[in-house]
């Protein structure tokens, strides 16, 4: 039987983006992503006001970084 915190007990999206090593040291790991989700979220502006449409991709990347981040802080927290 598994325990209430379990690896099963995690959305989806969490066991899919998160890393077990990432739950040891959520702090250094959330500013890691949060630097990342900046970097998509210049990058994605730069490329959409050029006129380049796939810049939406890095922006959709930076609000999955940023998803990531609250899973990450929700999970370290429990």
């Amino acid at each position: 039987m598994n325990a209430p915190n379990g690896p099963s007990s995690r959305p989806l999206l969490a066991r899919l983006l998160i890393r077990s090593r990432e739950y040891r040291n959520p702090a250094f790991w959330t500013r890691v992503r949060i630097a990342c989700a900046i970097f998509n979220l210049c990058l994605g502006v730069f490329f959409v006001s050029l006129g380049y449409w796939e810049g939406v991709l890095a922006l959709a990347g930076a609000v999955l970084i940023l998803r990531t981040v609250f899973l990450l802080q929700d999970g370290a927290t429990s």
